[in-house]
């Protein structure tokens, strides 16, 4: 699995830092270079950059990351959990003696995500963290991967990735990060099994249970956009059939378009 591979190239690299290139990706020739020359000037634990993401139609997308070099790791963490900032260890620099110096392994049990916790336990530790804004790296959109690949088994496994999130976050007593505002992996996926249409209602509505009254219920799922709010909600406590459908539609024409 993935998280094995990883941990493996963690166990025998042996560099100041270290990255991680997916298989169907690529990187720009100077990318070392710079990100070498930008540690150099900075000292920096983690240095973040930006990346180009393909599309189901063959294009490339920039995405800027655009971080606030005022932010410290506190709020870097606090972005991650609330959808405003990515957590990708492809698209960042790590100090390699952060891994066994705050014993941070890749989980091989989790298919999805494994990355994500890693980042987020990184930052738990309160790193120095940088940012170039310039892109090296080239995401690449492919059918066959586990994010797009269409099965039950993987939103089972996205449900597990997030309790590990919030089992994470308890063993750093930082549990009040776990509902609330923070909630966005948590929305994300639920309207990723709308979406995807698989599960009928009583399964759905079993499986990471959203509490939609309330101003916590109400504040989270309206930051995520009418869309969401309004096809949660309908999906959680109204007409599931059409709520599933429309999300369904919503996800055919933004592939189209992209």
């Amino acid at each position: 699995g993935i998280g094995a591979a990883r941990q493996y190239g963690i166990s025998k690299a042996c560099g100041s830092y270290s990255l991680h290139v997916d298989s169907d990706d690529w990187i720009e020739s100077d990318m070392l270079h710079d990100i070498h020359k930008k540690i150099t000037e900075t000292n920096c634990d983690i240095l973040f950059f930006d990346f180009y993401e393909g599309t189901p139609r063959g294009r490339e997308l920039y995405r800027d990351l655009a971080i606030d070099p005022a932010k410290d790791a506190n709020s870097i963490l606090n972005d991650i959990l609330q959808g405003r900032l990515n957590a990708y260890i492809w698209f960042i620099a790590v100090r390699h003696q952060l891994y066994s110096l705050y014993n941070i392994v890749y989980a091989q049990d989790i298919v999805y995500g494994e990355d994500t916790l890693a980042v987020l336990e990184l930052f738990l530790n309160m790193p120095f963290a940088c940012y170039l804004n310039k892109a090296y790296y080239h995401y690449s959109y492919n059918l066959s991967s586990l994010t797009h690949i269409i099965t039950k088994e993987k939103h089972y496994s996205r449900i597990k990735f997030l309790k590990e999130i919030d089992a994470l976050l308890k063993r750093y007593n930082r549990e009040y990060l776990c509902t609330g505002e923070y909630n966005f992996f948590t929305v994300c996926e639920k309207f990723e099994m709308l979406s995807d249409g698989l599960f009928n209602k009583k399964e759905y509505r079993s499986l990471l249970p959203l509490t939609l009254v309330g101003n916590n219920g109400e504040d989270y799922l309206k930051k995520y956009g009418l869309k969401k709010y309004i096809l949660l909600t309908w999906a959680e406590t109204g007409n599931y059939t059409l709520a599933r459908f429309i999300a369904h539609l919503i996800r055919k024409l933004r592939n189209i378009l992209k």
